[in-house]
């Protein structure tokens, strides 16, 4: 069960960014022309997801509303970064998660320039 709701959390990430980014381009032509069709098609695939989450809620809905609160804020806040940002995200997170207790420490960001 916690291997399912770990899945189901991350197919809502992954969605919630998915979104984000179709929204920028909503209005555009190609909006029109597929993604529109796709996104529909989608949101039809993830209800069995929204389910789970729906039963976790009905458990605990002051746990899950704050976890989604943070996930949606998280969410928001990776589909505004750059390139760069997204690179120095990643390299802090592999460093924290080497050791949670020290990663401060261990933290030596190295930049290698683009050819």
């Amino acid at each position: 069960m916690k291997d399912l709701n770990l899945k189901t959390l991350k197919v809502i990430v992954l969605s919630s960014l998915l979104e984000d980014a179709i929204e920028e381009i909503r209005g555009a032509t190609l909006y029109k022309q597929g993604v529109k069709k796709q996104c529909n098609r989608t949101a039809e695939m993830l209800k069995p997801f929204v389910s789970e989450i729906d039963a976790i809620y009905a458990k605990n809905p002051e746990f899950t509303t704050n976890i989604m609160r943070e996930i949606d804020g998280f969410v928001h806040q990776l589909s505004d970064l750059n390139t760069v940002d997204i690179v120095m995200m990643k390299q802090i997170y592999d460093t924290y998660s080497k050791d949670k207790e020290n990663w401060q420490n261990l933290m030596a960001i190295e930049f290698q320039k683009l050819q």
